[in-house]
């Protein structure tokens, strides 16, 4: 028997109610598993429809549908968590590979010349033809720009 289907007896018969919840790492221990194959294979049960919950306490089998509801509850706050980050992740901006450099073209970096003196040095990569713009983040050239 697949070790999914014994986790699923072994809640069933032991651990039937949210009262009754073991902790992760004991079935873990109990199953000589890691933290994420327990994880993936209560995934695999729940995608089967079968009732395995989880909360402060541990994993168990739902005993009632309140129970069942608690949980998808819960996994729809934590999705709604990730989802939050990951849209902050892509809202973010990655640092120039340069640094504190931001790339330009040539031409826009001649235009900006008479702006930006003061602000900063314009250096020049021959070998790429672009023009670094040292001292200026995306923000500031942001604005020039405008």
């Amino acid at each position: 028997m697949e070790k999914r289907y014994l986790i699923e007896e072994y809640l069933k018969k032991c651990h039937m109610g949210e009262e009754n919840a073991i902790h992760s790492r004991e079935l873990e221990a109990l199953f000589s598993l890691t933290g994420r194959a327990l994880r993936r294979f209560v995934s695999e049960l729940r995608k089967e429809e079968i009732p395995i919950c989880s909360g402060k306490c541990g994993y168990y089998y739902a005993r009632t549908q309140a129970e069942i509801k608690r949980c998808a509850g819960m996994l729809g706050d934590f999705a709604d968590g990730v989802s939050s980050t990951r849209m902050s992740l892509l809202s973010s901006r990655a640092p120039n590979v340069f640094g504190n450099y931001v790339s330009v073209s040539i031409p826009t970096a001649r235009k900006m010349l008479d702006v930006i003196k003061g602000f900063g040095i314009l250096k020049v990569d021959t070998e790429s033809t672009k023009s670094y713009l040292y001292g200026l983040d995306l923000d500031e050239i942001d604005k020039i720009l405008v």
